[in-house]
């Protein structure tokens, strides 16, 4: 639960800009963040404890733990860690489990460095990133891969694949 977490925030940030964005019925954190120097830790949050932000399909199982920083001039850096969480079966897929993230944070690229899952007999592995330089048309690269994933489960019929799937 909760009391095994902790958090740590520490940092710098202008009043001014702060109050600002309080103001304002569409506040604007890019001004309020510019000159910024704050770093935030994470560390031992276990899913349970927040049953109620929870996405219906996402099992109320897995730790979370994350070291964030933002920098003068809206530098973002750091790594976020998701640990053990599943998601509810569907009518037509398998649970999908021991889903195991690492996310590397570095300016505007968010690096998938490492993502498993066990669906059914399968392990399925990611890896790859997200650039939002350009916002409005960002880079990616994602590639999966797993071996007799399981793809379709009916009372009828359970269909798997070996996939091999690269998005760019």
């Amino acid at each position: 639960g909760l009391r095994e977490a902790r958090i740590k925030a520490s940092g710098t940030l202008e009043t001014k800009p702060v109050v600002a964005f309080l103001r304002k019925s569409e506040p604007d954190w890019r001004t309020a963040l510019e000159n910024a120097d704050l770093t935030l830790l994470m560390d031992g949050f276990r899913a349970k404890s927040f049953t109620a932000l929870l996405p219906g399909y996402l099992r109320p199982t897995g730790r979370f733990s994350a070291d964030l920083r933002v920098s003068p001039g809206l530098r973002f850096g750091g790594a976020v860690r998701m640990e053990d969480f599943s998601l509810r079966p569907t009518l037509y897929t398998q649970t999908i489990e021991n889903i195991d993230v690492s996310l590397q944070l570095d300016g505007t690229r968010l690096q998938l460095e490492r993502a498993t899952a066990s669906v059914g007999d399968s392990i399925v592995r990611a890896d790859g990133f997200v650039d939002i330089g350009n916002f409005r048309e960002p880079l990616y690269h994602l590639e999966i891969q797993g071996s007799r994933t399981p793809l379709v489960r009916t009372p009828d019929l359970l269909l798997h694949a070996d996939v091999d799937l690269i998005l760019d």
